[in-house]
């Protein structure tokens, strides 16, 4: 179960979000400017709420009266942003094995062949397409088997061809993906 209730003033708009599910999949649909993305940065860690808690299966990430304000890298989130925001100076399995496990390595070249990507293990961003980046971006989010799948209008700059593609590999790893998944998006076909 998800149960949120936080709040946060930026400038001179403060944004007010309720959130209590046990949906695995969640959409969150607004127009650009509206809060989503500061949702996610919320939920993720990224910036701290004034107020409120964030719990997720009985784990609390924030809680402003107990003073708890989990850290980013302990809150076991997968997060996808806007841009792929691959490290250009690292190949394709670099980027992958960043924050892995020695014994995990493993999981780069499955994740890879999962996602038909194997063959550009190698390969820099720079010599990707959008829709790779993307994928490559996906999968180092899934790759840590987080608690929280978090995409930020993950599918935004990608042609319709690309994202007809992705929308369906999509649907197969959340089919599969035990955690929660938290979409952002305006796109009604999302």
């Amino acid at each position: 179960m998800i149960d949120i209730k936080i709040n946060k003033k930026q400038g001179q708009i403060t944004y007010d979000y309720h959130l209590n599910t046990q949906a695995k999949i969640v959409t969150i649909m607004g127009l650009s400017g509206s809060g989503k993305t500061t949702f996610l940065r919320l939920l993720s860690g990224l910036i701290k709420p004034d107020e409120g808690h964030i719990e997720v299966e009985g784990k609390i990430l924030f809680k402003d009266n107990k003073k708890i304000n989990l850290k980013t890298r302990e809150r076991n989130i997968g997060y996808v942003f806007q841009s792929e925001n691959l490290f250009p100076h690292l190949n394709v399995e670099k980027n992958l094995k960043l924050g892995l496990e020695k014994k995990d390595y493993d999981k780069v070249d499955l994740w890879l062949s999962r996602l038909s990507l194997i063959d550009k293990k190698t390969a820099k961003p720079e010599n990707l397409s959008g829709g790779e980046k993307q994928r490559i971006a996906i999968i180092r989010a899934l790759i840590h088997s987080p608690d929280i799948l978090l995409l930020d209008e993950a599918f935004n700059s990608l042609d319709e061809e690309n994202k007809r593609t992705l929308y369906k590999e999509m649907k197969d790893l959340l089919r599969d993906f035990k955690g929660y998944t938290v979409i952002v998006t305006h796109d009604k076909k999302e």
